[in-house]
Order: C-alpha cells, then structure tokens, then sequence
C-alpha cells in the first residue's frame, strides 16, 4: 500500500469519524431545550409558537436555519438568529423599526413602507406598545392594499410614527378618508389627558407630535384632566390647534 493510499484512507476515516459525532451528539441528552427567552424584541404569539415546538429537544436536534426563517417570515421581524443559554432557546430578533398596525372589521395588518401585510389579532395586540394602531374602514383598507397609499394618508401614517413618544397617551386613532372636506380626517383619543384630537389636514406630519405636546402641558398646567367629566376637544388645522368650546 502506497503512501499516497494510506494518507487517503487516513483522511475518510477522519471525516467518518466527523459525521459518526456529528450526528450522535444530536441524541444525546445535553444542551435541553427547557425553555426560551426573546431579546431585542416583543414575543408575539406566533413568535411563541414557533419556539414552543422545539422545547424539549436538544439544541443540536434544532434546524436553526429553518426557525430563523420562520421567525423572518413574519412582517414586522426583519433579522432573527437563535443561540442556547442555560436551558433556553435564546431568540435575537431586529424588528422593523417604522411601522403602524392597520385595524379593521376585516382583520390587522402590518404597514410598513409600502408593504401591508396580515398579522393575526393576537400579533396585534403583543405589538400595541411596540407600532402605532390606527382603525380604518373596511373599504378604504381594501382600497389600500390593492392600489397603495394615497398622499393624505401617507402623511397620517409619518405624523403617527414621528408622534410615537407619546404613544402611552393614544388609546385610539381613527381615520375616516370619506369625509365631505375631501380629505382624510385623522381623530386621536387621548384619554390619560381627557382630551380628543381632530386634523383634516396633515401637510406638515411633525404638527401633530407638537399638537399632543401643547395639549399635554394645557391639561396639566390647568388640572382640566382631574375635573372635567366629559373630554376637551381640539382640532388641528394647518400649523394651528384650537381648543373646541362646549
């Protein structure tokens, strides 16, 4: 037997022996998935679910790449990857940064630049403090994802995301395109300031942030939010905020 033969059979042996350990250590019992943990992100339920079927098998039994394309899969997680930490499937997701939740009688979807995609209801409701939410009708939602954003609501949709500081103050957005002004009518309740807030027309979408803003200082520096029984009413119209009488 050469030496040139002997280096060869030398070699398969080796990578024998490779695959042999390869694919014994996917049955033994260490590295046990006991639980998970999501870092860098919020876990929805389909974020769990996806998880929760591979609790109980070990981490080397796991198609990470598979998992990590599932989890991609879903509209509002751009980059996963999946690492073990003691006894946990660690889930290290990047969310996409800018996007609002689309609400209507037809279900949730996920706007994010000019993609709308459908998310489930619970998926909606894990992301509520994560994307602003706006409730659309039926129609204009159809009309929406068949021929895209109009200009009016895609200057609500930048006036939503440049308003998100004072996310924890909106318990609820409208907007109603059918309106006989033309044009698309944004109302937002504010009920930790006791207050409703109306636009028609949002050609500067950085007015709306600074309207919440001048709303929340009035409420406070006047204590109308401990007082009054029913909201206070304002409308934005241009660059200027009017507060309603009655």
């Amino acid at each position: 037997m050469t030496r040139l033969s002997r280096l060869a059979i030398l070699l398969l042996s080796l990578v024998f022996l490779f695959l042999l350990m390869t694919i014994g250590v996917r049955y033994l019992p260490i590295m046990e998935i006991e639980g998970y943990r999501v870092e860098g992100g919020v876990p929805t339920y389909e974020i769990s679910r996806n998880a929760t079927r591979v609790i109980g098998r070990t981490f080397f039994q796991i198609r990470r790449s598979v998992l990590e394309r599932r989890l991609e899969e879903l509209p509002y997680v751009e980059k996963a990857q999946i690492g073990y930490r003691d006894g946990d499937l660690v889930l290290t997701l990047k969310e996409v940064e800018d996007a609002v939740i689309l609400r209507s009688g037809s279900g949730c979807y996920l706007l994010s630049g000019d993609s709308i995609s459908l998310i489930s209801p619970r998926d909606a409701y894990s992301l509520r403090d994560r994307y602003p939410s706006l409730e659309l009708g039926e129609g204009y939602l159809e009309y929406l994802t068949r021929y895209g954003l109009d200009a009016s609501f895609a200057n609500t949709v930048e006036a939503l995301l440049a308003s998100r500081e004072y996310l924890g103050l909106i318990d609820r957005a409208e907007y109603d395109n059918n309106k006989s002004t033309g044009k698309g009518e944004l109302t937002l309740s504010l009920a930790p300031l006791k207050a409703v807030l109306t636009t028609y027309d949002l050609a500067d979408p950085s007015s709306l942030s600074s309207s919440i803003a001048l709303i929340r200082e009035e409420q406070e520096r006047n204590g109308m939010s401990v007082f009054l029984d029913s909201p206070v009413r304002y409308e934005l119209r241009g660059s200027q905020l009017i507060r309603l009488k009655g």
